[in-house]
């Protein structure tokens, strides 16, 4: 239990790692991910992707070359290790050809929003500017050299999620979304520990915590010393916030991060003068593979079928 915190566990680490550039999935988390999807077998291989504009209507239709190019642009920096992008590049592309699939005219929506705009041939002149040709031949070259593979788990695609950066070990499946995938594991990702960003505070007047809960539980209250508000928190293996309950309601940490803006589910709350002071660890919902350890991997020189295997347990190459 707990009063006035919540309680977790946090190892430290001494790594050096350089700063996560990308698009910030979950931000998003990934698109890859907020939600899995069933298995659907990938009937829809074809040689574009369709991607619907969901505030525009707007549909868009490239080359799975142009496409790729597009989200990986939108979620790693070019900059960074190109063992890294290979395995983003395939897990992007494993998820959205389940994505391709599952849809009945093959258009889907759930893509970056940055997609529409930084991940266009525009957008990305206005963001790398002088250095253009250079990151876009890039990027270009390295979906050249992966394209085409997915990663598969009883012959077919899986919904290979993806975020951010992992709180250290990675979530299952199971416990943020209630449907257990056997690829979608804890595994570890300590290089994660030291990556700047990786640990980040919020800070929340009482009030703000109320009028934010309320629209949660339109009946939330909770009365007395703010210090006590918070108790009995339920976490993970991996230290995320499974419930906890605040004044007279239980809340999932998956709903208490949306609605206060924290990065993460996991998370420790203390009152401190008069505010709720969070300290978040990581970025994202942490399931499948931590963009930011897989570069934290290759850098220690494992390649892209490496980073694969270890984030997706499991699943074969193709």
């Amino acid at each position: 239990c707990m009063k006035g915190y919540v309680l977790l566990t946090v190892l430290s680490l001494l790594i050096v790692l350089t700063e996560p550039l990308s698009a910030l999935p979950d931000k998003p988390a990934p698109p890859a991910a907020e939600t899995p999807t069933e298995n659907t077998a990938d009937t829809k291989d074809t040689a574009t992707f369709r991607v619907k504009n969901e505030k525009t209507g707007e549909i868009l239709t490239l080359s799975e070359e142009d496409f790729l190019v597009a989200v990986v642009s939108c979620e790693m920096a070019p900059s960074s290790p190109v063992e890294a992008l290979k395995a983003q590049t395939v897990a992007a592309y494993t998820y959205y050809c389940k994505q391709r699939a599952a849809s009945p005219d093959g258009v889907f929506s759930n893509v970056p929003e940055t997609l529409f705009t930084v991940g266009t041939e525009k957008g990305m002149r206005e963001r790398f500017g002088d250095q253009y040709d250079k990151w876009h031949t890039l990027l270009t070259e390295t979906v050249r050299a992966v394209k085409g593979q997915k990663l598969l788990y009883n012959g077919e695609p899986i919904t290979a999620c993806y975020h951010a950066i992992s709180a250290g070990l990675t979530e299952k499946a199971a416990d943020v979304w209630g449907g257990d995938y056997p690829y979608l594991q804890p595994v570890d990702s300590s290089g994660d520990l030291a990556a700047e960003g990786y640990e980040t505070t919020v800070t929340v007047a009482p009030d703000k915590l109320t009028a934010a809960l309320l629209t949660l539980e339109s009946d939330f209250k909770a009365d007395g010393d703010p210090a006590a508000w918070f108790q009995n928190a339920d976490t993970t293996k991996s230290g995320f916030v499974k419930t906890v309950a605040v004044g007279n309601k239980t809340f999932t940490g998956g709903k208490l991060r949306t609605a206060l803006g924290l990065r993460s589910a996991c998370f420790t709350v203390q009152y401190k003068d008069g505010s709720f002071v969070f300290t978040v660890h990581g970025y994202g919902h942490n399931v499948g593979m931590s963009q930011t350890g897989a570069k934290y991997m290759a850098n220690a020189g494992a390649d892209y079928t490496e980073i694969l295997a270890h984030y997706y347990p499991g699943t074969t190459l193709q």
